[in-house]
């Protein structure tokens, strides 16, 4: 049995090194879920009639006419498509019949099939045309989210999955180059059993009634990324919300339109408020419809979870989040795409963020902070343990992460709302609307976001992109305040720790609340550079507290650790060293305030026997060492420091 196991393993290992290296091969020629290759087609148009007569059963076959450009004419061009799980029955390039050639194996991110260009037809535009059918499918693995379901007697796209290593799913119903760099205008001809109704991007511009069957057709005249192309096929009736500019319209079953009307009303403020910042709604509809999971940011047609409205209705809450969350990715993610995948965080960290702003609409602006505070907190004590801690561009995508971690969420819109406080409301979203303006309907990239908003704002942004897009990671403050009983006085030392990027963050914005025993407070905005930043407070009222993040400004992605030492009453405390933790435990850092030449360091017990001694020299004022303290066992020790005639001594209690 065990030579078995091993004699399996060896060839998992063979096959995932040999999928590895398709994919490797594949990605001169063909774009990847995390690369871009420039091709020699652009595809304008799809046309596709699916029959799904069978729904809500997987079942179907349809043909696909697909319109492309050649915008390089070789004989050694191909056209590329991706479909999975169905059958390519025959393609006809122009009328005549081709063979399309299938590549790669099907766990190959980059699995494909393709056709050759026809020297003999002597046009730059064609089409292609592929029949197909076959058993829809949804991404392998558990949980499956991506392609094509069947739930709750519903049979719907999804169109990005999770887990999957190909990402973009729609290849999972329609035959099409599945990938963000390639937008194309589209038209689906629906087929489903009399009584049904297919929800769809674009226009309801036909709707025939047959004796057994009805149709539905469906147009979309702006160019748009083939995984935000979807349908779904159920006993829909639509509630319209809005008659308005734009018109709003949700799908769900009859039994839930009470909780539709409910749940959406507020949407076409939603709408109005997120126009007064982006510019004017950018498609010809804001459609809804209610699928048994999601939610998914389908362009004019958004899947949104049926138990997420079954909560909001039980709660009767109209704020509807998931709702404005999709919303917002109708300007970015959809009217403005990821390149490819690597730049997701430019979908997801924005459509976070707007969720800020609906709340600062709605609910004013301390909602507004209170809504990033809760992203920060829950992104570095939760999800950074849980999925990893890596940057929000290019991240990993292997478990415990996936293709959409919260990360790109939580952090992303953490960061926004920092670059919103560096460059002010003014530019921000100056720069915003340029960004949609000059990209619209087409693609982008981190580099291209950065670019604009430094030709926009006239600053250089290279190294907030470096530290906050690029690195992993986030900056952690220890933070030791040093109060006098007598004088009111108090330091502040703010140490930044190493962090997995090993850079310190310059110009840091934290701002922070002073409370005073008479009931004033006061809210100081300071800059923290370099390895320590000291601030003198020197009150004439006596402060009662201070806290950090916590003012009515900004919230800043940072971790912060305090601890407060009271120098009256701690009386072998001496003014030149500074410890923290106190107490400790495996390490302690010494913040020596004057130049140590020379030094020798000992620890002594309460008995006055010594445990531990190491020498050392500083170049600087405020500099920290570290000391490891692990091998001391519990209790309280004496830290002396001798440097030529001097001695500074301060008490540390250690608990393991």
């Amino acid at each position: 049995m065990k030579i078995l196991i091993i004699i399996s393993v060896v060839f998992i290992i063979i096959a995932f090194h040999l999928n590895a290296k398709d994919d490797v091969i594949l990605s001169n020629k063909i774009s990847s879920p995390i690369s871009f290759v420039q091709q020699p087609f652009d595809v304008l148009h799809y046309d596709v009639t699916a029959d799904f007569t069978k729904a809500p059963l997987r079942d179907m076959s349809g043909v696909c006419r697909i319109t492309l450009r050649w915008l390089e004419k070789s004989d050694t061009n191909k056209f590329y498509f991706h479909l999975r799980s169905l059958n390519v029955d025959s393609a006809f390039y122009e009328g005549i019949k081709v063979l399309p050639v299938e590549v790669g194996t099907t766990q190959s991110a980059t699995y494909h099939y393709e056709i050759d260009y026809q020297p003999q037809v002597l046009k730059d535009t064609v089409i292609i045309t592929i029949y197909y059918s076959g058993h829809m499918t949804s991404e392998p693995g558990n949980p499956s989210w991506g392609g094509v379901l069947s739930q709750n007697g519903i049979l719907f796209a999804m169109g990005v999955g999770f887990y999957n290593n190909y990402v973009s799913s729609t290849q999972h119903w329609m035959p099409c180059y599945d990938h963000p760099s390639d937008k194309a205008t589209f038209h689906g001809k629906f087929i489903v059993q009399a009584g049904k109704t297919v929800a769809s991007i674009g226009t309801l511009t036909r709707h025939f009634q047959g004796s057994n069957t009805d149709e539905f057709e469906w147009t979309h005249n702006f160019p748009c990324s083939t995984y935000l192309y979807t349908f779904a096929v159920a006993d829909y009736v639509p509630v319209s919300i809005s008659e308005g500019e734009p018109p709003v319209i949700v799908y769900s079953r009859p039994s839930d339109t009470t909780k539709v009307k409910s749940v959406f009303h507020l949407l076409p403020r939603t709408i109005k408020a997120f126009e007064n910042r982006f510019g004017k709604y950018p498609f010809e509809k804001a459609g809804y419809v209610i699928t048994p999971i999601g939610s998914m940011e389908h362009e004019t047609m958004i899947s949104y979870d049926k138990s997420y409205l079954d909560t909001c209705y039980v709660r009767k809450d109209t704020l509807n989040m998931v709702g404005a969350h999709e919303l917002a990715h109708q300007w970015f993610g959809d009217y403005v795409t990821c390149l490819d995948f690597r730049d997701a965080w430019l979908n997801e960290g924005f459509a976070t963020f707007c969720e800020s702003l609906w709340l600062e609409e709605l609910l004013g602006w301390d909602n507004y902070l209170t809504r990033q505070q809760s992203f920060i907190e829950q992104y570095i004590s939760y999800y950074a343990g849980r999925e990893g801690v890596f940057p929000l561009y290019d991240f990993p995508r292997v478990k415990p992460s996936s293709n959409y971690p919260v990360t790109i969420y939580f952090k992303g819109a953490a960061v926004l709302g920092m670059l919103r406080y560096e460059l002010g409301d003014s530019i921000f979203f100056g720069a915003i609307r340029e960004y949609l303006d000059r990209l619209a309907l087409g693609n982008s990239t981190t580099d291209t976001l950065e670019k604009i908003f430094e030709e926009y704002s006239g600053k250089d942004l290279r190294r907030f992109f470096q530290l906050w897009v690029l690195m992993p990671g986030w900056p952690i403050l220890e933070i030791h305040e040093t109060v006098s009983e007598y004088n009111n006085n108090v330091d502040v030392y703010i140490v930044q720790i190493d962090s997995l990027t090993h850079l310190l963050y310059e110009n840091l914005p934290l701002e922070m609340k002073i409370e005073y025993v008479n009931d004033s407070i006061e809210y100081r905005m300071i800059s923290i550079n370099g390895l320590v930043t000291t601030i003198k407070l020197n009150p004439e009222i006596k402060i009662r507290r201070i806290s950090y993040n916590n003012g009515p400004t900004l919230r800043t992605l940072a971790e912060i650790r305090t601890s407060i030492v009271r120098v009256d009453e701690i009386s072998n405390i001496t003014s030149n060293i500074l410890v923290y933790p106190n107490p400790a435990n495996n390490y302690v850092r010494l913040l020596l305030k004057d130049i140590y030449v020379k030094a020798n360091l000992k620890i002594y017990n309460s008995l006055c026997e010594e445990v531990k001694e190491l020498n050392f020299e500083t170049e600087k004022n405020n500099e920290m060492k570290l000391i490891d303290v692990s091998d001391i066992p519990s209790g309280v020790y004496f830290i002396v420091v001798y440097s030529g005639k001097n001695t500074d001594t301060v008490r540390i209690s250690i608990q393991h």
